[in-house]
C-alpha cells in the first residue's frame, strides 16, 4: 500500500488516532481507563435536537402510526443520537416482522426500553 506511513517512517508513532466512543463509561476498569490520553464528554442531546434526531432518524418512505408524537417522545426519553437510530431499526424490524409497513408506537417504545436496559437505566 502506498501512501501510508512504515515502521521506518518518522511519522509511524504518529500517524494514527483512534477515537473510542461510549454510552457507557461507568463500565470501563480504571486500568483500561487511564490507557487513554484524554475523555471527552459530551452530553445526550436536548430535547429540541432529540426531535430533530428522531424526525431525521426515519426516512420520508417510512410510514408512522398516527398515535406517534415524535415531539412527545423527544421531551419524555432522554436518549441519544446513536440509541434513537437503535430503537428505530428495532421499530423497522418488528414492523416487517409483523407483516405491517407501519411503525408502531409500541415498537418505538420498547426499542427505548430495550436500550435503557443495556445501559441499566431500567430492571
Amino acid at each position: 500500500m502506498t501512501g501510508l506511513p512504515t515502521r521506518k517512517s518518522p511519522t509511524f508513532c504518529n500517524a494514527w488516532k483512534i477515537f473510542l466512543a461510549t454510552n457507557m463509561k461507568n463500565n470501563m476498569d480504571d486500568a483500561f481507563a487511564r490507557r487513554f490520553q484524554s475523555m471527552i464528554y459530551f452530553p445526550l442531546p436536548p430535547p429540541e435536537q432529540r426531535r430533530l434526531l428522531w424526525k431525521s432518524a426515519f426516512s420520508r418512505k417510512t410510514k408512522l402510526a398516527r398515535d406517534i408524537d415524535l415531539d412527545l417522545i423527544a421531551s419524555e426519553h432522554e436518549v441519544s443520537g446513536g440509541q434513537i437510530v437503535n430503537v428505530v431499526r428495532h421499530a423497522s424490524l418488528a414492523a416487517a416482522e409483523s407483516g405491517t409497513p407501519v411503525i408502531r408506537l409500541k415498537d418505538i417504545l420498547a426499542g427505548i426500553q430495550r436500550e435503557r436496559k443495556k445501559e441499566g437505566r431500567l430492571p
